[in-house]
């Protein structure tokens, strides 16, 4: 983590845990509050669609 960014990585292998690598992904993800939106678009729109929606802690 640094701020708002999560930065991760990780390794899928065959069979074991030192079995030969399958695949590896690398992801980055950022925090956005939904005030970011909400000043940039019909805010009755966006809490309209995503009034159910909860981020995890």
């Amino acid at each position: 983590m640094s701020g708002r960014r999560a930065y991760l990585e990780a390794e899928g292998r065959i069979g074991f845990p030192d079995g030969p690598v399958a695949v590896r992904a690398v992801a980055l993800f950022a925090e956005v509050g939904m005030e970011h939106f909400a000043g940039r678009g019909d805010a009755t729109i966006i809490v309209d669609e995503h009034h159910e929606y909860e981020g995890n802690p």
